[in-house]
């Protein structure tokens, strides 16, 4: 059996971490997987922690997120004869890359792309440290074309086949799948994600304060650096009562199960997980329309253009008011969904371990 590690950053809250946690229960039943957490610090209350524990081998490096000394913890866990490398998210992808050629070790590494933007791209200068860290690695996955396009851009290649899309992917047989007969009284519009600035979840808030109903509710379901922040502009919007924050939660499927439309109001996104979640759920998804984003929702869910809270408003008030159209997006949401599963992640991302395994035989014999 093949041997395989996943180092990330840490397991703080967030879309790469959860579909790296789905992805290695999958991998589990092929591979001899194991992960590497560079930080015990932001790992949701423990909670994506103890689940990783329970089903993989964790090791854990004991510095700060940006610390150097990783690379020779790296470098020390590369004894333990894995066939493939597998990073995600910077500065580990760097760390990664470094802790190699400090080796001198032959091993495979692969990285997967969680995000159309990242700040080092704020920076020109910053390309060329980019590309050399990307072009070390035997291949780069992107999480949508989005994705790849982006990297294409900034990395100025005209072509590279080292990038590759598989799609995210959930685990859709676990989500409790809505079923109204008729609308109900109260309708929980639900969001679902880190409060902070890339989510632009006050976006969200503006609209609520255009929405007069008193039967539309608003839950958000996350937490983060602009938590505050967000409950003062609620407060001071008048949204006391129509609003709840409900921090981190273990629940979420079961709150999706009971809440009637979804939004995901972000200022990008390489993919869009939360609102794949709540199409498994057969919510229909209002998402600002944004590179990896629309590419998820499409036709099959409601786009506005970001920032317009008026249009916002509208579209989440169309849905509430309509109970034939809400029942043609939540049909429609479930179609979608099945196009993003944990297993057809799972074998892509296999098609690429083992066409690189391969090659390297062959390289070698």
């Amino acid at each position: 059996m093949k041997k395989i590690l996943h180092i990330i950053n840490s397991l703080a809250i967030g879309g790469a971490e959860k579909m790296l946690l789905d992805l290695i229960l999958y991998q589990q039943k092929f591979y001899d997987v194991e992960l590497l957490i560079l930080s015990r610090k932001n790992v949701s209350n423990g909670t994506f922690a103890a689940k990783a524990e329970s089903i993989c081998k964790v090791h854990y490096s004991e510095f700060s997120k940006f610390d150097m000394r990783h690379i020779f913890f790296i470098i020390k866990i590369f004894k333990n004869n894995y066939n493939l490398i597998h990073s995600h998210l910077f500065p580990t992808q760097l760390f990664v890359v470094v802790a190699k050629k400090l080796s001198n070790t032959q091993i495979l590494l692969i990285t997967t792309e969680h995000n159309t933007e990242n700040k080092r791209r704020k920076y020109p200068l910053l390309q060329l440290a980019d590309y050399a860290m990307y072009s070390a690695y035997d291949s780069v996955i992107c999480i949508s074309q989005a994705v790849r396009d982006t990297m294409l851009k900034w990395l100025k290649y005209s072509k590279n086949e080292k990038l590759v899309v598989v799609s995210n992917g959930v685990d859709i047989a676990k989500y409790q799948k809505v079923a109204y007969e008729k609308a109900p009284l109260i309708k929980y519009v639900i969001v679902v994600g880190r409060l902070e600035p890339q989510k632009d979840i006050a976006t969200v808030l503006k609209a609520f304060s255009l929405i007069q109903s008193a039967q539309i509710k608003l839950r958000i379901v996350g937490d983060g650096i602009d938590r505050s922040t967000l409950e003062g502009l609620s407060e001071s919007l008048g949204l006391a009562g129509k609003v709840e924050f409900l921090g981190f939660r273990t629940d979420v499927r079961e709150l999706l199960a009971s809440s009637y439309l979804a939004i995901q109001s972000s200022y990008f996104e390489g993919f869009g997980l939360a609102a794949v979640e709540a199409m498994s759920s057969g919510l229909p998804v209002i998402a600002s329309d944004v590179p990896g984003l629309n590419d998820v929702v499409g036709e099959f869910g409601l786009l506005f253009t970001l920032g317009d809270f008026t249009s916002l408003a509208e579209k989440i008030q169309y849905l509430c008011n309509d109970f034939q159209e809400w029942g043609k997006y939540s049909s429609l949401s479930l179609l979608r969904a099945g196009n993003f599963s944990i297993e057809q992640t799972g074998e892509g991302y296999s098609t690429i371990y083992w066409r690189l395994l391969y090659d390297n035989f062959q390289e070698r014999s």
